[in-house]
């Protein structure tokens, strides 16, 4: 079910409702690499995910009989496996359905400190989704970010203007 889907991506995710440049589409998806070398901080990460703010238009759905789902709960706590490809200054962050975007990229400095971003779409296209996640990967592979994730259109008879601010911290496994 797309919107079980898209609910998951967001409760899980990475936001303040509105037009935030840094949450556009074209924002999220022209990152550019950063000056780090090598393939060092390469691997899969093992991530807690927890809800710091939403705002705006952030619906419930219902998945089964009285059950319901909120897209964003302040305080929610999730744990997301993802596995991250650094090639020089380019970082890349893939995960599965359960993330905001499945698969984000930008850039990497020398000293860890990261951006990467993403754009895709629920619901048969009726909602989009951008993320963007900032932080570092210390030498230990030990990760520190914030995340925020915006979440615009419409499901099952409800409108979503949503964005999410999300702490982000984790290990390389």
């Amino acid at each position: 079910m797309m919107i079980r889907s898209l609910m998951a991506m967001l409760v899980v995710g990475i936001a303040a409702c509105g037009g935030s440049g840094e949450l556009s589409r074209e924002e999220v998806t022209s990152i550019p690499p950063g000056d780090a070398t090598g393939t060092a901080l390469s691997g899969s990460y093992r991530l807690t995910i927890v809800t710091t703010h939403c705002d705006g238009s952030c619906p419930s759905f219902q998945v089964i009989g009285s059950i319901y789902y909120s897209i964003c709960k302040p305080n929610a706590t999730d744990h997301e496996t993802v596995t991250v490809t650094q090639k020089e200054g380019v970082l890349e962050v893939t995960g599965d359905s359960s993330l905001w975007v499945q698969n984000m990229s930008g850039g990497v400095l020398s000293d860890g400190q990261f951006d990467v971003g993403g754009y895709e779409t629920e619901a048969d296209g009726n909602v989009q989704i951008t993320a963007r996640v900032k932080g570092t990967i210390d030498d230990t592979g030990s990760i520190l970010a914030t995340a925020r994730v915006r979440g615009v259109g419409s499901a099952e008879g409800q409108t979503i203007n949503c964005t999410g601010t999300y702490d982000v911290t984790g290990a390389r496994q």
